[in-house]
Protein backbone atom coordinates (compact mmCIF):
# COMPACT_ATOMS: atom_id res chain seq x y z
CA UNK A 1 0.00 0.00 0.00
CA UNK A 2 1.14 3.52 -0.79
CA UNK A 3 1.10 6.14 1.69
CA UNK A 4 0.11 9.84 0.49
CA UNK A 5 -0.54 12.48 2.49
CA UNK A 6 -2.70 15.17 2.63
CA UNK A 7 -2.79 18.31 4.57
CA UNK A 8 -5.64 20.34 5.00
CA UNK A 9 -7.36 23.31 6.31
CA UNK A 10 -10.48 24.66 7.08
CA UNK A 11 -12.04 28.42 5.78
CA UNK A 12 -15.55 29.98 5.69
CA UNK A 13 -18.54 29.08 7.85
CA UNK A 14 -18.23 25.65 10.10
CA UNK A 15 -20.78 24.15 12.23
CA UNK A 16 -23.87 22.31 11.84
CA UNK A 17 -26.39 23.42 9.13
CA UNK A 18 -30.07 23.72 11.39
CA UNK A 19 -28.63 27.58 11.35
CA UNK A 20 -29.21 29.71 7.99
CA UNK A 21 -26.07 31.50 6.65
CA UNK A 22 -24.95 34.83 7.49
CA UNK A 23 -24.76 36.55 4.80
CA UNK A 24 -25.87 35.53 0.57
CA UNK A 25 -23.22 33.33 -0.50
CA UNK A 26 -21.44 32.19 2.63
CA UNK A 27 -19.22 28.61 1.93
CA UNK A 28 -17.67 26.15 3.65
CA UNK A 29 -13.65 24.69 2.57
CA UNK A 30 -11.67 22.65 2.91
CA UNK A 31 -8.34 22.98 1.20
CA UNK A 32 -4.41 21.91 1.25
CA UNK A 33 -1.86 19.60 -0.37
CA UNK A 34 -1.26 16.49 -1.51
CA UNK A 35 2.78 15.25 0.10
CA UNK A 36 4.16 12.02 -1.35
CA UNK A 37 7.13 10.59 -0.02
CA UNK A 38 9.48 11.76 -2.64
CA UNK A 39 8.96 15.29 -1.78
CA UNK A 40 8.22 15.08 2.09
CA UNK A 41 11.49 15.97 3.46
CA UNK A 42 11.95 19.13 1.22
CA UNK A 43 8.89 20.19 2.26
CA UNK A 44 9.56 19.91 6.24
CA UNK A 45 13.18 21.98 5.95
CA UNK A 46 11.02 24.81 4.07
CA UNK A 47 8.83 25.01 6.97
CA UNK A 48 11.41 24.85 9.07
CA UNK A 49 12.93 27.73 7.10
CA UNK A 50 9.53 29.48 7.43
CA UNK A 51 9.08 29.33 10.93
CA UNK A 52 13.28 30.55 11.76
CA UNK A 53 12.50 33.38 9.29
CA UNK A 54 9.26 34.98 10.16
CA UNK A 55 9.91 34.01 14.06
CA UNK A 56 7.61 31.72 14.45
CA UNK A 57 7.01 31.71 18.81
CA UNK A 58 4.63 28.82 19.47
CA UNK A 59 6.04 25.91 21.96
CA UNK A 60 5.54 23.24 19.31
CA UNK A 61 6.81 25.22 16.44
CA UNK A 62 3.39 25.73 14.90
CA UNK A 63 2.25 29.19 13.34
CA UNK A 64 -0.40 30.33 10.98
CA UNK A 65 -0.44 33.35 8.53
CA UNK A 66 -2.86 35.54 10.97
CA UNK A 67 -0.20 35.00 13.81
CA UNK A 68 1.77 37.83 11.87
CA UNK A 69 0.71 41.17 12.33
CA UNK A 70 2.79 42.13 9.17
CA UNK A 71 5.07 39.83 6.73
CA UNK A 72 1.84 38.35 6.02
CA UNK A 73 2.62 38.74 2.26
CA UNK A 74 6.02 37.83 2.14
CA UNK A 75 4.93 34.47 3.56
CA UNK A 76 2.42 34.12 1.26
CA UNK A 77 5.15 34.84 -1.49
CA UNK A 78 7.64 32.77 -0.32
CA UNK A 79 5.17 29.75 -0.11
CA UNK A 80 3.38 29.87 -3.60
CA UNK A 81 6.75 30.00 -5.18
CA UNK A 82 7.85 27.06 -3.39
CA UNK A 83 4.57 24.79 -4.03
CA UNK A 84 4.53 26.34 -7.57
CA UNK A 85 8.67 25.28 -7.98
CA UNK A 86 7.79 22.03 -6.36
CA UNK A 87 4.92 21.40 -8.51
CA UNK A 88 3.02 20.36 -5.25
CA UNK A 89 -0.27 19.16 -6.04
CA UNK A 90 -3.52 20.92 -3.93
CA UNK A 91 -6.73 20.03 -3.46
CA UNK A 92 -9.90 21.47 -1.99
CA UNK A 93 -13.48 21.25 -1.59
CA UNK A 94 -15.97 23.65 -1.24
CA UNK A 95 -19.55 24.54 -0.55
CA UNK A 96 -22.42 26.92 -0.30
CA UNK A 97 -23.99 26.72 2.78
CA UNK A 98 -27.64 28.06 2.63
CA UNK A 99 -28.45 24.71 0.16
CA UNK A 100 -27.35 22.58 3.02
CA UNK A 101 -29.59 24.65 5.77
CA UNK A 102 -32.67 24.44 3.41
CA UNK A 103 -32.50 20.48 2.67
CA UNK A 104 -32.11 20.20 6.52
CA UNK A 105 -35.24 21.99 7.04
CA UNK A 106 -37.14 20.58 4.33
CA UNK A 107 -36.21 16.91 5.41
CA UNK A 108 -37.38 18.81 9.14
CA UNK A 109 -40.55 19.58 7.75
CA UNK A 110 -41.26 15.87 6.29
CA UNK A 111 -40.62 14.05 9.24
CA UNK A 112 -42.84 16.47 11.37
CA UNK A 113 -45.74 15.88 8.78
CA UNK A 114 -44.66 12.25 9.32
CA UNK A 115 -45.17 12.06 12.89
CA UNK A 116 -48.31 13.93 12.92
CA UNK A 117 -49.73 11.62 10.20
CA UNK A 118 -48.98 8.52 12.02
CA UNK A 119 -49.78 9.52 15.39
CA UNK A 120 -53.48 10.21 13.73
CA UNK A 121 -53.15 6.64 12.76
CA UNK A 122 -52.30 5.55 16.42
CA UNK A 123 -48.59 5.13 15.32
CA UNK A 124 -46.15 7.26 17.31
CA UNK A 125 -42.97 7.93 15.29
CA UNK A 126 -39.26 9.22 16.46
CA UNK A 127 -38.68 12.73 14.97
CA UNK A 128 -34.71 12.41 15.84
CA UNK A 129 -33.12 14.02 12.49
CA UNK A 130 -29.90 14.16 13.50
CA UNK A 131 -28.67 12.03 10.61
CA UNK A 132 -29.97 14.64 8.68
CA UNK A 133 -28.28 17.52 10.22
CA UNK A 134 -24.94 18.01 8.27
CA UNK A 135 -21.86 19.41 9.34
CA UNK A 136 -20.75 22.07 6.44
CA UNK A 137 -17.16 21.53 7.09
CA UNK A 138 -17.17 17.50 7.41
CA UNK A 139 -19.19 17.99 3.94
CA UNK A 140 -16.48 20.15 2.15
CA UNK A 141 -13.95 17.37 4.08
CA UNK A 142 -15.79 14.74 1.87
CA UNK A 143 -15.37 16.63 -1.21
CA UNK A 144 -11.32 17.29 -0.45
CA UNK A 145 -10.51 14.17 0.30
CA UNK A 146 -12.25 12.53 -2.52
CA UNK A 147 -10.16 14.52 -4.85
CA UNK A 148 -7.42 14.14 -3.30
CA UNK A 149 -7.99 10.37 -2.99
CA UNK A 150 -9.42 9.84 -6.12
CA UNK A 151 -6.05 11.46 -7.72
CA UNK A 152 -3.82 9.57 -6.06
CA UNK A 153 -5.64 6.21 -6.84
CA UNK A 154 -5.51 7.84 -10.36
CA UNK A 155 -1.59 8.09 -10.69
CA UNK A 156 -0.67 5.04 -8.74
CA UNK A 157 -3.21 2.54 -9.49
CA UNK A 158 -2.30 0.60 -6.42
CA UNK A 159 -4.10 0.73 -3.00
CA UNK A 160 -3.00 3.87 -1.34
CA UNK A 161 -3.14 4.49 2.74
CA UNK A 162 -4.41 8.55 2.83
CA UNK A 163 -3.02 9.97 5.91
CA UNK A 164 -5.02 12.99 6.42
CA UNK A 165 -3.10 15.83 8.30
CA UNK A 166 -4.78 18.60 9.98
CA UNK A 167 -5.00 20.57 13.15
CA UNK A 168 -7.41 22.77 15.62
CA UNK A 169 -10.04 20.25 15.06
CA UNK A 170 -12.66 18.66 18.35
CA UNK A 171 -13.46 15.51 18.98
CA UNK A 172 -16.95 15.50 17.13
CA UNK A 173 -15.39 17.04 14.11
CA UNK A 174 -12.66 14.28 14.13
CA UNK A 175 -15.35 11.96 14.03
CA UNK A 176 -16.76 13.30 11.03
CA UNK A 177 -14.01 13.27 9.36
CA UNK A 178 -13.30 9.46 10.02
CA UNK A 179 -17.40 9.24 8.77
CA UNK A 180 -16.44 10.72 5.66
CA UNK A 181 -13.48 8.67 5.08
CA UNK A 182 -15.49 5.60 5.33
CA UNK A 183 -18.50 6.77 3.44
CA UNK A 184 -15.74 7.21 0.40
CA UNK A 185 -14.27 4.34 0.58
CA UNK A 186 -16.99 1.46 1.46
CA UNK A 187 -19.88 1.03 -0.96
CA UNK A 188 -21.92 -0.22 1.74
CA UNK A 189 -20.79 3.59 3.54
CA UNK A 190 -24.68 4.55 4.16
CA UNK A 191 -25.56 3.82 6.95
CA UNK A 192 -28.74 2.17 7.82
CA UNK A 193 -31.72 4.90 8.78
CA UNK A 194 -33.01 3.73 11.74
CA UNK A 195 -36.11 4.61 13.65
CA UNK A 196 -38.50 3.01 15.77
CA UNK A 197 -42.57 2.79 16.08
CA UNK A 198 -45.41 2.17 18.92
CA UNK A 199 -48.74 0.97 18.90
CA UNK A 200 -50.86 3.90 21.25
CA UNK A 201 -53.21 1.19 22.00
CA UNK A 202 -50.86 -1.84 22.77
CA UNK A 203 -47.43 0.08 24.36
CA UNK A 204 -46.19 -2.22 21.85
CA UNK A 205 -42.30 -0.58 20.77
CA UNK A 206 -41.05 -1.48 17.14
CA UNK A 207 -37.86 -0.72 15.41
CA UNK A 208 -37.18 -0.72 11.91
CA UNK A 209 -34.05 0.00 9.74
CA UNK A 210 -33.36 0.28 6.10
CA UNK A 211 -30.00 -0.39 4.51
CA UNK A 212 -28.66 -0.55 0.54
CA UNK A 213 -26.49 -3.17 -0.33
CA UNK A 214 -24.71 -2.55 -3.43
CA UNK A 215 -22.30 -5.03 -5.61
CA UNK A 216 -20.39 -4.75 -8.54
CA UNK A 217 -17.21 -6.55 -10.12
CA UNK A 218 -15.58 -3.32 -11.32
CA UNK A 219 -11.70 -3.42 -10.24
CA UNK A 220 -11.84 0.47 -10.01
CA UNK A 221 -14.32 0.04 -6.59
CA UNK A 222 -11.59 -3.24 -5.66
CA UNK A 223 -9.26 -0.42 -5.60
CA UNK A 224 -11.46 1.99 -3.90
CA UNK A 225 -12.43 -0.25 -1.32
CA UNK A 226 -8.53 -2.21 -0.27
CA UNK A 227 -7.50 1.55 0.14
CA UNK A 228 -8.41 3.68 3.57
CA UNK A 229 -7.34 6.91 5.00
CA UNK A 230 -6.50 7.86 8.21
CA UNK A 231 -6.38 11.15 10.38
CA UNK A 232 -4.03 12.92 13.07
CA UNK A 233 -4.31 16.11 14.08
CA UNK A 234 -0.48 17.65 14.10
CA UNK A 235 1.62 20.09 15.76
CA UNK A 236 4.14 20.87 13.33
CA UNK A 237 5.07 23.76 11.43
CA UNK A 238 4.33 22.21 8.30
CA UNK A 239 0.99 23.34 8.47
CA UNK A 240 1.44 26.74 7.57
CA UNK A 241 1.19 25.56 3.82
CA UNK A 242 -2.01 24.02 4.12
CA UNK A 243 -3.02 27.43 6.12
CA UNK A 244 -2.20 29.81 3.42
CA UNK A 245 -3.44 27.63 0.50
CA UNK A 246 -6.98 27.59 2.69
CA UNK A 247 -6.86 31.58 3.72
CA UNK A 248 -5.91 32.47 0.13
CA UNK A 249 -8.27 30.24 -1.52
CA UNK A 250 -10.96 31.36 0.82
CA UNK A 251 -10.54 35.17 -0.38
CA UNK A 252 -10.38 34.42 -4.05
CA UNK A 253 -13.67 32.45 -3.73
CA UNK A 254 -15.39 35.37 -1.81
CA UNK A 255 -14.16 37.53 -5.38
CA UNK A 256 -15.73 34.83 -7.48
CA UNK A 257 -19.09 34.08 -5.61
CA UNK A 258 -19.46 37.75 -5.83
CA UNK A 259 -18.66 37.97 -9.61
CA UNK A 260 -20.06 35.46 -10.83
CA UNK A 261 -23.53 35.41 -8.99
CA UNK A 262 -22.74 32.29 -6.93
CA UNK A 263 -21.62 30.16 -9.19
CA UNK A 264 -20.55 26.90 -8.48
CA UNK A 265 -17.34 26.55 -6.36
CA UNK A 266 -15.77 23.54 -7.82
CA UNK A 267 -15.72 24.50 -11.55
CA UNK A 268 -12.75 25.21 -13.43
CA UNK A 269 -14.46 29.01 -13.32
CA UNK A 270 -13.97 29.37 -9.84
CA UNK A 271 -10.18 29.08 -9.92
CA UNK A 272 -9.30 31.07 -12.25
CA UNK A 273 -6.91 33.92 -11.56
CA UNK A 274 -5.77 32.19 -8.52
CA UNK A 275 -1.79 31.84 -8.50
CA UNK A 276 -2.15 28.10 -7.74
CA UNK A 277 -4.45 26.92 -10.20
CA UNK A 278 -2.75 24.83 -12.44
CA UNK A 279 -1.94 22.72 -9.16
CA UNK A 280 -4.96 22.09 -8.06
CA UNK A 281 -6.44 18.36 -9.04
CA UNK A 282 -10.26 17.28 -10.04
CA UNK A 283 -11.57 21.24 -10.64
CA UNK A 284 -14.36 20.14 -12.55
CA UNK A 285 -18.14 20.67 -11.90
CA UNK A 286 -18.76 17.97 -8.80
CA UNK A 287 -21.41 16.60 -7.60
CA UNK A 288 -21.10 19.03 -4.38
CA UNK A 289 -22.36 21.89 -6.67
CA UNK A 290 -24.97 19.87 -8.43
CA UNK A 291 -26.78 18.64 -5.51
CA UNK A 292 -26.84 21.87 -3.58
CA UNK A 293 -26.52 24.70 -6.28
CA UNK A 294 -26.58 27.99 -4.25
CA UNK A 295 -30.72 28.87 -4.15
CA UNK A 296 -30.78 32.48 -6.33
CA UNK A 297 -34.29 33.82 -6.26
Amino acid sequence: MINVEFYCDEAGRLGYVDQPENYNGEFTLVAGLVVETHNKLKIIEFCDYLANCFGASKANGKFHITDLESNQEPLRNEVFHFLKSENIPLAYGANYFQPLHLEYIKQKQINANAVVEMKAKGIGLSKNISVFKKNAQAEAFYNFYSKAMGCSLYAFNKPVLGLVKTDRIDSKVYEEYSASIARYHSLNSLRPLQGRHYDYQTGEVHNFGVSVNVQTEDPRFKLLTESRGEIEIIGSNVSILSDIVANSLNHHLLSYVSNSGFGPLNSIDAIDGYPLAEQILTVGQKSMDLSYPYPVA
